[in-house]
């Protein structure tokens, strides 16, 4: 695919890039929404995110608010051990992070991951994804809902 950055090279994520790496996303189907086109371009500049390919494997370089990096889970066939071994040996190596990771992974990630020594992980609860209801969602009934109904309200009032 050419214009695509090669590893250990990394750009900047740009909506000309989003056919090339929703195919990807596509061939790959992701269990997370962090690894969606959509998501990744509207928090690109909160997480400075930029792209990469590894052989046939999309990786992902962000920053924390604190300035430290960290990779999103690599996207491609399995196994992809390699990868992670990869991504984290290069952070630690050249770019200097003391506590190198990869956070959102998924569970087939996890998984691969299960039996490598050496590697912690660690499920990180804020970061789950959340599922509602349809009809939750159309009647926002009860206390719970409390806020997005009044989110909704506002809206209507104003508009």
């Amino acid at each position: 695919m050419a214009g695509i950055p090669a590893f250990p090279q990394f750009r900047q994520l740009e909506l000309e890039d989003r056919e090339s790496i929703s195919e990807l996303l596509r061939a790959y189907q992701p269990e997370t929404s962090e690894l969606t086109f959509t998501n990744l371009f509207i928090w690109r500049r909160h997480y400075g995110t930029q792209w990469s390919l590894w052989h046939d494997t999309l990786l992902f370089l962000c920053t924390h608010a604190d300035g430290s990096l960290f990779c999103l889970p690599p996207v491609g066939p399995p196994l992809r051990i390699e990868a992670v071994h990869l991504l984290l040996a290069w952070l630690q190596e050249e770019k200097k992070q003391p506590q190198p990771c990869i956070v959102r992974a998924d569970g087939r990630l996890a998984a691969e991951l299960a039996a490598q020594s050496g590697l912690t992980i660690e499920p990180q609860r804020e970061h789950f994804d959340y599922v509602y209801a349809t009809g939750d969602l159309v009647q926002l009934a009860g206390r719970k809902y409390h806020g997005k109904k009044n989110h909704v309200n506002k809206f209507r009032s104003a508009y």
